[in-house]
């Protein structure tokens, strides 16, 4: 068993039953853990067929599943995707009238469950799930109150959330920082981020220390609305590191610089670079997509290409494709052709996004045989709907 669970963790299902016939054929029985590694080492290479049809051979042979290898089937359905397969199961189970004797739900059951339904945008069935496990007498941990909330702010019920959220402390169940950063995110995505200030400062009083991620949603919130200043204030104490507040980490630093770009503001950005460079953390490639895409859009091409030459990360898709548009739109076609062609000459393969940014730069500079000529040798058999849009 010991070895099979070593194959099965290394995703190698095949191996793994090939020690089952080993077992077989030296005489030994398999037992019920033999089995059950069996099931999680094909749900973890995503094969939930199989691996429910060696469930069900499993207990035509005899054996009596336990709730823990029932619990590793259901939350490797719903993390493949198939949590409508899952739900399926259940009900078979819980309505039947002959119901196994070993089909015990338990607190850790009802959670995965409940949080693989949510994942999958099943919210409503997961209430359901939930009130079901309440009515068994079984209490909701906090795991089974944060995925509901998550799901239910997912779908905009925010007054079921807050409702569940209230049940929740009123039950002595302590939410945790995951729990807390769902309602967060809502507020701010729904322009409440007064609101989700005041959510942190109960996390606080509840004892619970917000993370980088909720600080990163908050400082989002203010930008969207365009309060800088507020975004700034909360990022300097998040930087003097007092109160218990954590440091900015990169996608701190990536926020606040998207938000002077969109306030107009691109020196800002350009501080917080410098900042970066000379102390921690250092800029990430998305940083540097960030610099490049809100230079150009403030027409500082020169200091675009600046940034781009000292770049210290690894360009990706992304760096190209920013580059060679923005120099088309700041009417600097020939050196955006310069990047294509030195790209691929290189060997890189251009993507549909750079292509289409030189197919637009080119009929904007009115080089409409060299347009056409791109269209018919390179797009003509992958052109999307923004190509179509440019050749129009």
């Amino acid at each position: 068993n010991i070895l099979l669970n070593c194959y099965c963790n290394l995703r190698r299902s095949a191996l793994a039953f090939s020690v089952l016939g080993g077992i077989l054929k030296r005489g030994h029985e398999p037992n019920l853990i033999t089995f059950t590694t069996l099931i999680k080492g094909l749900l973890s290479e995503r094969k939930a067929v199989d691996a429910v049809s060696l469930f069900e051979k499993v207990i035509g042979m005899g054996f009596s599943p336990n709730i823990h290898t029932w619990s590793i089937l259901m939350n490797g359905l719903c993390r493949n995707g198939n949590a409508g397969a899952a739900l399926r199961m259940h009900q078979k189970k819980i309505s039947s009238r002959t119901r196994p004797s070993w089909f015990i739900p338990n607190q850790i059951y009802y959670s995965g469950l409940i949080h693989g339904l949510c994942k999958s945008g099943l919210v409503a069935k997961a209430k359901e799930i939930f009130m079901e496990m309440e009515a068994r007498g079984i209490h909701a941990d906090a795991f089974a109150y944060g995925s509901l909330i998550h799901g239910l702010c997912d779908v905009n019920e925010w007054g079921e959330a807050k409702e569940l959220f209230n049940r929740m402390i009123d039950g002595g169940v302590r939410p945790n920082v995951v729990t807390f950063n769902a309602l967060i995110c809502y507020l701010c995505r729904t322009g409440a981020t007064d609101e989700a200030g005041e959510v942190v400062k109960v996390m606080i009083t509840r004892g619970e220390q917000p993370d980088t991620v909720i600080f990163n949603t908050l400082m989002d919130g203010y930008l969207v609305e365009g309060r800088l200043e507020d975004a700034r204030g909360l990022f300097d104490s998040m930087a003097a590191a007092g109160g218990g507040k954590p440091r900015p980490d990169v996608r701190t630093y990536n926020v606040l610089m998207n938000g002077y770009f969109k306030c107009g503001k691109p020196e800002g950005a350009l501080d917080l670079l410098r900042e970066m460079e000379d102390y921690n953390p250092r800029p990430s490639t998305a940083t540097f997509n960030i610099l490049l895409k809100g230079l150009f859009q403030c027409r500082k091409v020169e200091a675009a290409r600046d940034i781009y030459s000292r770049m210290g990360a690894v360009p990706d898709s992304i760096t190209y494709a920013t580059l060679i548009d923005g120099l088309c739109k700041n009417g600097r076609l020939e050196e955006a052709m310069e990047v294509f062609r030195s790209l691929e000459g290189s060997g890189y393969e251009a993507d549909m996004v750079m292509c289409n940014s030189v197919l637009d730069g080119l009929w904007k500079a009115g080089k409409v045989e060299a347009a056409e000529e791109m269209f018919l040798d390179r797009l003509r058999d992958s052109a999307d709907a923004f190509t179509y849009s440019i050749m129009m």
